[in-house]
């Protein structure tokens, strides 16, 4: 019985994978592979919702018995990596890619299960909130991207080490001072300092005395 399911599942999972690598095979850029990679994870889910219930709702006791399961699960997982490398090279954005990618997985994971239960409502459209999500993810993490070397050797550069609550709170000022947002609330502030008597108070804000 187990072995008959670890097969039944290893199909599954080769389907899915199979699908999402004929969306990859279309994008002639890492952003339009993303796309359709979003893509054709949904219309699998909806199309084939009993196989993708197979191969994301049930587990089994030591699947490594199971070589033909293993395989299928490392070629599902890495269309599910595979991508964001690309975009990573492609500077869009920086980080680990399989933590990434699982973030993405995750993302798409809940909006289809969501929308497969009916728990979104008439009111919310599972495509609409799929692409608003992938969308918010993705621009944080390209200005991300573009602020991390910044970031790293201005922001966070305590002489301990230490990234404290005092950091955080100076990145948002510097943040909404070099972007100004006409529909971001007003930071609180005091009367406003002299540019000199400015960088020396970032100065000690950026470098605490111990």
């Amino acid at each position: 019985k187990d072995e008959i399911l670890a097969t039944v599942r290893a199909a599954a999972l080769d389907r899915f994978a199979a699908a999402l690598e004929a969306g990859l095979a279309q994008g002639s850029d890492a952003r339009e592979r993303a796309r359709a990679i979003g893509d054709a994870y949904v219309r699998f889910a909806t199309e084939h919702p009993a196989a993708y219930q197979l191969m994301s709702e049930i587990s089994q006791v030591d699947e490594s018995r199971y070589p033909e399961l293993v395989r299928a699960s490392r070629r599902a997982r890495e269309t599910m990596v595979g991508y964001v490398r690309d975009m990573i090279r492609e500077g869009m954005m920086d980080g680990d890619a399989d933590l990434i990618g699982y973030m993405f997985w995750s993302t798409l994971h809940g909006i289809v299960v969501l929308d497969m239960a009916g728990r979104l409502g008439g009111e919310i459209d599972a495509d609409t909130l799929r692409k608003k999500t992938m969308r918010t993810l993705l621009a944080g993490m390209a200005r991300a991207a573009q602020l991390g070397p910044w970031l790293r050797s201005t922001l966070f550069a305590s002489p301990k080490g230490l990234v404290t609550r005092l950091h955080y709170d100076h990145f948002d000022n510097i943040c909404a001072r070099r972007r100004p947002n006409p529909r971001r609330t007003p930071l609180p502030s005091a009367a406003k300092p002299s540019p000199a008597r400015g960088r020396r108070a970032e100065g000690r804000a950026l470098h605490p005395r111990p």
